[in-house]
């Protein structure tokens, strides 16, 4: 399922400016599922509460999203491609290392170069 990416600016218009900011430093830069249904048990809402999770769902409801990641911090490709090397996820690691999914992904794609297409004037 494809995500949609959701700016700070129309996160917090929608949620208010602290609980986009705790979204964002909690899940930001990977896949967020939007329920299209929510309860105040929902998962979601221990991190923004009942109220803003309601309004998440009321436009995003059934999708994903990616929000911004406020998780600044250095540069930690040496332990992404440890992580990778023992088997974890992208997602995983994003996670743990406050970084972006895409991030990630793309330090394994520079770590690990698919197969160069041929051109034809290699011939």
């Amino acid at each position: 399922m494809a995500s949609t990416w959701v700016s700070f600016g129309e996160l917090s218009g929608l949620i208010g400016m602290d609980m986009a900011t705790v979204l964002c430093r909690m899940q930001g830069g990977v896949d967020i599922h939007i329920p299209k249904m929510v309860t105040p048990q929902s998962p979601l809402a221990r991190y923004v509460g009942y109220t803003a999770l309601r309004a998440l769902a009321s436009v995003y409801g059934g999708t994903n999203i990616i929000v911004p990641n406020h998780r600044k911090d250095e540069p930690k490709k040496h332990q992404v491609l440890l992580m990778l090397d023992a088997g974890m996820g992208a997602r995983d690691i994003a996670l743990e290392l406050a970084l972006t999914e895409r991030y990630v992904r793309y330090v394994a794609a520079c770590a690990r170069p698919g197969i160069r297409q041929v051109s034809l004037f290699d011939f």
